[in-house]
């Protein structure tokens, strides 16, 4: 069914065809079906990205939070270095030689912390980067997705009964022949 409009043969006595109407009926019923499975299939879809995209926000702040981290790392690290470098100037006073070895020893390991420091620091900022277009590309699927199944629905419900007007017999159909009483329901 695509939306063509469907014409019943009239019988001369009774109506239309019953079984041209019937067989309406059921593609209408298979059609029904085949839209509520691709509705659930979409809801499914759209369950997984809101996951998937809350799933993104919470690392997007967990490596915030651990470049927040960093940086109060490298501040500790150069009020460390700064508190060594006093020391190591005290300390030169007694002795040039000791004040050489201190501060390369100190020198290397502030170099060392500070260049982890920055890389992870670079790294997390790389990574929150390339997280916002995919947070973006989600936003957008997940709006997409929103889209189609409310289209859906909305066809749903406007194929979900018969065309107005058309007496369609009830139960089994018995009463068509006149082999027991004719009953119709009208929809």
């Amino acid at each position: 069914m695509t939306g063509e409009i469907k014409r019943f043969k009239r019988e001369v006595f009774g109506g239309f065809n019953r079984d041209d109407v019937i067989a309406y009926i059921r593609e209408l019923s298979v059609e029904r079906d085949k839209y509520k499975s691709e509705a659930a299939r979409l809801e499914s879809e759209l369950r997984s990205i809101d996951a998937e995209a809350s799933g993104l926000r919470s690392e997007i702040r967990t490596l915030e939070n651990r470049a927040s981290s960093l940086r109060e790392e490298i501040r500790e690290a150069q009020r460390r270095a700064r508190e060594t470098v006093d020391g190591v100037l005290d300390g030169a006073l007694r002795g040039l030689g000791e004040l050489e070895e201190t501060y390369s020893a100190v020198r290397s390991d502030v170099a060392a912390a500070v260049a982890r420091a920055r890389g992870e620091l670079a790294a997390a900022c790389d990574r929150a980067e390339l997280l916002s277009p995919a947070f973006d590309e989600i936003f957008k699927s997940f709006n997409n997705a929103r889209l189609a199944v409310s289209a859906e629905r909305e066809k749903l419900s406007d194929r979900a009964g018969a065309p107005v007007g058309y007496d369609i017999p009830a139960g089994d159909g018995a009463g068509v022949d006149g082999g027991g009483e004719d009953v119709t329901e009208s929809y």
